[in-house]
Parts: C-alpha cells; sequence; structure tokens
C-alpha cells in the first residue's frame, strides 16, 4: 500500500488532527470517472482538489467499492498530484508494461511529492472509519495537502474481461467539519521484503522518535500484508523495556484495532519497532511489490498530541533492513520469536474461519 518508493524499510507518515468545536458537518463524495480495467494487478489514480482557502478535517470515511472488484483502495494526501492533465493515470503494478486507452498518463507515483497516508481499506472489507473522538484529519487550506489522490488496485479483472460493458465508478465518501488543531496520524510501513521459497521470513525494523519530535499518545494500530503473512506485531521500547502496541495475523480483517494496553504513549528518545513474519510455500522467490503475487509488510498507528505541541518537528522517515533488532538492540534484548506468538482470541478466530497458520503459536 505504500506509495513513492524510496525502497527504505520503513516510512513515516504525518498529517495534522484537529479538536472539534462547534461547527458544520457535511459529505465530500470522491469517484473516479467510469473505468474499464483490462489487466490484472492494474494501479489507478485519480486526483480530487481541496478547498485552498479554507482547511476541512476528515471525521469519518467510507469506501465506495463494489464486491469482488477491487483488491484496495486508498486516500493519499499530496502537495500536488503526480499527473496533472485532469484525468485518470497508472500509479503502479505491472500494467505500466501496457499503454491502455483511456488513460492520458502512465506514471508509477500518486504524488508529485511526498505522499501522506490518509486512510485505505482491502479488499472487501467496506467499512466506515471514524477517527478518534472529538478529532479530524486536516486537508486544504494551509496543511499542505492541497489533493487528495485515491488509488486503486485491481488484482483480478476476471468479472470485467468477461463484460465487456461493465465499468467502475469507485471512491470514498469523506464527513468533513473545520475544527482547530488537536491531533496527527502516523502511519509506519515495513518494506524490502525478500522471501525464500519454502521458509519462513522476517522483516524488522527500529525507528527512534527524535528528541525534538512531540510526545504522542497511541490509539489504534492495524497491519496489511498480501497472501503470505502469517502475523505483524509493533512495539514502542523506552530505556530497554518493550511495550506491545499491538499484533495481529493480517489473515484477519485488516482494520483499526485498539492497543493491547490503553494509554500507551510515545515519547521523543523512544523506538518504535515493528516485525513481520511471513511464510513462503512456493517454489520462487517472493520480493516487496504492487501486485497480488508480491508482498508488502505494513504496521499501521494513529496517534494524538496537545495542539501546543504542534509546531515541533514531525519524524517523517527513518531506514532499516532485514533482521535488524539484533543489531539494533542486541541479541537476546528484543522479543524475537515471541512477537510471533499471537493472542488467544486471534487464534481462536483463525480456526473459527478455518485458516492454518504455520508459525507455532
Amino acid at each position: 500500500m505504500l506509495h513513492h518508493f524510496r525502497m527504505i524499510l520503513v516510512t513515516l507518515y504525518a498529517a495534522t488532527f484537529i479538536l472539534c468545536v462547534s461547527s458544520a458537518v457535511y459529505d465530500r463524495e470522491l469517484r473516479f470517472p467510469k473505468y474499464h480495467p483490462i489487466y490484472n494487478n492494474e494501479y489507478i489514480c485519480y486526483a480530487f482538489p481541496n478547498n485552498p482557502n479554507k482547511a476541512e478535517f476528515i471525521k469519518k470515511a467510507l469506501p465506495l467499492q463494489k464486491p469482488n472488484r477491487v483488491h484496495h483502495i486508498i486516500g493519499w494526501g499530496c502537495a500536488y498530484p503526480a499527473s496533472n492533465k485532469g484525468d485518470i493515470w497508472h500509479c503502479g503494478g505491472s500494467h505500466n508494461h501496457h499503454q491502455i486507452k483511456g488513460v492520458t498518463d502512465n506514471t508509477t507515483s500518486v504524488c508529485g511529492g511526498d505522499a501522506n497516508f490518509v486512510i485505505g481499506w482491502n479488499k472487501d472489507d467496506v467499512y466506515q472509519v471514524t477517527f478518534a473522538e472529538n478529532s479530524g484529519y486536516e486537508i486544504g487550506g494551509d496543511s499542505g495537502i492541497n489533493y487528495i489522490v485515491i488509488a486503486v488496485h485491481y488484482a483480478d479483472v476476471k468479472i470485467f474481461n468477461e463484460n465487456t460493458n461493465l465499468t467502475d465508478e469507485p471512491g470514498i465518501l469523506l464527513t468533513v467539519t473545520d475544527i482547530p488543531p488537536k491531533y496527527i496520524s502516523i502511519h509506519i510501513s515495513v518494506s524490502e521484503v525478500k522471501l525464500k521459497p519454502h521458509s519462513v521470513g522476517v522483516t524488522e525494523t527500529a525507528c527512534l522518535w527524535p528528541m525534538n519530535a512531540p510526545f504522542v499518545y497511541i490509539y489504534q494500530f492495524s497491519v496489511h500484508s498480501h497472501h503470505l503473512g502469517e502475523i505483524i506485531s509493533g512495539y514502542v521500547v523506552r530505556n530497554g523495556v518493550w511495550n506491545e502496541i499491538g499484533k495481529k495475523s493480517p489473515r484477519l480483517t485488516q482494520r483499526g484495532y485498539p492497543t493491547t494496553t490503553n494509554g500507551m504513549t510515545i515519547a521523543p528518545g523512544d523506538y518504535i519497532a515493528a516485525r513481520c513474519t511471513f511464510y513462503n510455500n512456493g517454489d520462487g522467490i517472493v520480493a516487496q511489490g504492487w501486485d497480488d503475487s508480491d508482498e508488502m509488510c505494513n504496521f499501521y498507528i494513529n496517534l494524538y498530541y496537545d495542539k501546543n505541541e504542534r509546531l515541533k518537528k514531525l519524524p517523517l522517515g527513518c531506514s532499516g533492513r532485514v533482521n535488524l533488532w539484533d543489531d539494533v538492540f542486541g541479541v537476546g534484548n528484543h522479543p524475537g520469536s515471541i512477537a510471533d506468538t499471537l493472542h488467544e482470541n486471534d487464534i481462536k478466530e483463525l480456526e473459527e474461519l478455518g485458516i492454518e497458520t504455520v508459525i507455532p503459536n
């Protein structure tokens, strides 16, 4: 789900959340023009301008998609879009080998500069996202997010190939208001996945929260992978003590979940650590990529902090690599394979769904 790749293990995107006051609340429906996908793993993007003279704040978001059509849909915040032609463009995936009729641009980017993750859904998870109580996500005005660019991934277009007249109009319904600043959201993503055949593979990262960054409160986490992800976990490491933000099997519904412990915080000097474990039961190497046959490992957290801290520098990126924890924290000074142990309620849910896991619990 991560766009504008720099091929580093972790990328953080920050955007502002806002404390609500009495204000009008209204909906913005953002939909693609009618489109007929042709190739598997098409990624298409379309840009929607925000009001440059007035800030708006997203309180809720609902995907506008029909069942069994899209693999995922994401809303990105951009200063300006990667394409300025005012039409649909291709923004990733193996489809870029093709020049497709009706698409005016075949760039591989979402934004012309940094891409800020705003909201996203996987496969047929059609549910309304509500941001933290008394909060909203700032767009337009002087926020730097002048456009919402919606990216849609069509993994399998069989339904469209069987009906050449079938078109799609995916999008996002935003419920917005205007409110003064309070909260931020941060998206953390582990990438650079490379999995050997018939083996368990692990990717780890550790990001230092800078000393000049704000003290923040965590209220939610979520995870994402494709087909080979077994478990994804995240931690705050403070003075050598590991506190679990959350862990989840990406084979379960990939949506926001409450943290393992209420009232979790991140302070300057802490580390945010994440680990992704996969099992590749195929005969070939699987690498990081956009296509359904590739893999991804994303760990997300949503945070809020005091409005008086707003002008402090927010972390926009950090790097990492495969099997990093030994180097950063020292052998034996991290959870290691304990991070791959699912909680009992997740094990029970997987069993009820008939989903087998190869990671011992």
